[in-house]
């Protein structure tokens, strides 16, 4: 099995397919899904809305598809193998 500490920490943030964002804890995924999504950090008021969203039972699934169907994110396409 691959040493996960010896991946770089920002590789390791920045997934590349919809399974690896999927693993991420909550706060990560946030944040990660802002990154590949929007190409941007997420904004406070935004990352507590989604992440509180998520814990209430929103399926992460819905979380990004809202941050793709916003209007920033239909001006850009996500950096994300398998999502459509």
């Amino acid at each position: 099995a691959m040493d996960m500490n010896s991946i770089p920490q920002a590789s390791r943030r920045q997934p590349r397919t919809v399974d690896e964002l999927l693993d991420l804890d909550d706060v990560e995924f946030v944040q990660a899904a802002y990154r590949v999504i929007l190409g941007r950090q997420a904004d406070p008021d935004g990352q507590k809305h989604y992440i509180d969203a998520i814990r209430q039972g929103e399926p992460r699934l819905q979380v990004l598809s809202n941050l793709h169907c916003s209007k920033e994110g239909q001006e850009r396409t996500p950096e994300l193998e398998g999502f459509k």
